[in-house]
């Protein structure tokens, strides 16, 4: 999945589904004002600017697909990937 994101653009209408699950995951997170208050403070302390909150519903929408294969072929790279092993221990129930 990761390799067809930096080959190939992504369908617009999928764009458009992950566009509205962060709408709705940022609307449904400033439900409350501990919500609001814990965005507004995420803002200052990350991006450095509490009224990133006001703008961040504009920017997602700017996002568009050659943006996602852009960012994909830059960090979805052998370089910065970890593979992880699960094993169960000898003996171990099944």
């Amino acid at each position: 999945e990761l390799e067809r994101l930096k080959a190939e653009p992504i369908g617009e209408r999928e764009l458009q589904k992950v566009r509205n699950r962060i709408a709705a995951d940022s609307a449904r997170a400033l439900d409350s004002n501990s919500g609001l208050a814990s965005a507004l403070t995420s803002s200052q302390v990350v991006i450095g600017d509490w009224r990133y909150l006001a703008d961040h519903p504009a920017k997602i929408e700017a996002i568009g697909a050659e943006d996602v294969t852009r960012v994909a072929k830059q960090y979805f790279v052998p370089e910065s990937s970890v593979v992880l092993e699960l094993a169960r221990p000898a003996g171990a129930a099944q």
